[in-house]
């Protein structure tokens, strides 16, 4: 019994605290979901945006429930990062975590293709915002952030991608002679490089 009093605490007290940053909506529980990477699956979207449900084909049905911890990085993630990345046009997105209410009903999602490093969300968060410098859309969303967190709960390589994906910023970085540093909230011009 007690511990049945103590779960339901800190449900409510998750639910109350969720209520006051991105999603702006209570929430209860956050699950993980992952969707095999084959060209024959790819979907446009792995939840359904009208009712927040799961497309066919979802690998763990059930979702890797995260804990408290990992729901706060999840939201500092989407909802506070200043890190800005490059986005490809495609999007094929094989992940997704899904925000549940006390009723079991989803109220909030994240959809991320790391194969494009873009992601939908909703609601919408006031906190991540694309860009454009020189024609090339950026996104203000922890990648590497989120990687981690569906490596700590066995549905990503994280590690392979955090690396990937950090070579790959470094590389824009010279291309385009642009800091993406977290500290930089203003897409500036590396220091010493020269004008067009």
């Amino acid at each position: 019994m007690f511990h049945r009093m103590v779960l339901v605490l800190l449900c409510w007290a998750n639910a109350v605290f969720a209520a006051e940053e991105w999603p702006g909506v209570k929430f209860v529980e956050v699950r993980a979901y992952a969707w095999p990477v084959v060209k024959e699956n790819a979907k446009e979207n792995v939840i359904r945006h009208e009712d927040m449900t799961l497309e066919a084909g979802v690998l763990n049905k059930d979702g890797a429930l995260l804990t408290p911890g990992q729901v706060k990085r999840l939201v500092t993630a989407v909802a506070e990062s200043k890190i800005r990345h490059p986005v490809a046009k495609c999007y094929e997105p094989h992940h997704a975590f899904v925000f549940y209410d006390l009723a079991k009903k989803p109220v909030a999602f994240i959809e991320v293709c790391f194969i494009c490093h873009a992601e939908k969300f909703h609601p919408e968060s006031p906190g991540a915002k694309s860009s454009v410098v020189e024609s090339m859309v950026l996104s203000s969303v922890d990648l590497p952030a989120i990687a981690t967190i569906l490596g700590e709960v066995h549905l990503f390589d994280d590690t392979t991608f955090n690396n990937n994906y950090s070579k790959m910023i470094k590389a824009w970085e010279e291309k385009l002679k642009i800091n993406f540093a977290a500290e930089n909230s203003e897409m500036k011009p590396k220091q010493g490089a020269k004008d067009k």
